[in-house]
């Protein structure tokens, strides 16, 4: 299975750390070594699990949107002229996003703020966090990663100007989060509270 490319520092360290624990143990053979190895071993299999990054099986309606990662849609909020799907990704979830639709992006903005826990209701407007919004042939679609009390740490990989396919990887949350997709109004939304969501697979709305 691929890793994203976020894991390298956190592989190379406890990868680094567990080899070194085996050869002090190996020298020693004193049970401190054992006990780090073992700790250092259990965090290196919890990152390899955390920062895997399966390929998705891509519908091709271009009619559809499609979840940016994989989760639990926790709230839709209602305003006058948008709609937004709020999804909240546990730790055990894929932490890489993909883009909802095909299209130009027009912005990407980055904004430090707190980090309140990612089910939090103002978490997703004070928490440090990264916008996108992407300009698709049926309209325009905004995508903004939530930081969490875990995830302090959010890649965005595209840039202003730059054309993304819908299902491709644009970024990733490090540990626990919230994914936020902002909907035009003529976009009819497919998904409700609590349905959990793949990346790249599942429709969560459709433009109409």
């Amino acid at each position: 299975m691929p890793f994203a490319k976020a894991s390298v520092p956190y592989l190379l360290y406890t990868g680094g750390a567990t080899l070194l624990m085996w050869g002090g143990w190996r020298a020693t053979r004193h049970p401190a070594f054992v006990a780090i190895g073992i700790l250092a071993c259990v965090l290196l299999l919890a990152f390899l699990w955390f920062f895997r990054d399966p390929e998705r099986v891509i519908p091709r309606d271009a009619n559809l949107i499609l979840a940016p990662g994989d989760g639990t849609v926790r709230k839709i909020h209602q305003g006058k002229t948008t709609q937004t799907i709020e999804i909240f990704l546990a730790v055990t979830n894929v932490h890489v996003q993909r883009a909802p639709v095909s299209g130009k992006v027009l912005s990407v903005k980055f904004t430090k703020g707190s980090y309140l826990m990612a089910f939090d209701d103002r978490a997703g407007t004070r928490n440090t966090r990264c916008e996108t919004w992407i300009a698709a042939k049926e309209g325009k679609l905004g995508l903004t990663q939530v930081s969490g009390w875990i995830a302090r740490k959010v890649e965005c990989w595209l840039e202003p100007g730059q054309q993304v396919t819908r299902g491709s990887r644009m970024g990733i949350i490090h540990m626990g989060s919230q994914v936020r997709v902002e909907l035009p109004k003529r976009a009819k939304i497919m998904v409700k509270p609590d349905d959990p969501v793949t990346g790249g697979e599942t429709v969560i709305a459709r433009w109409r």
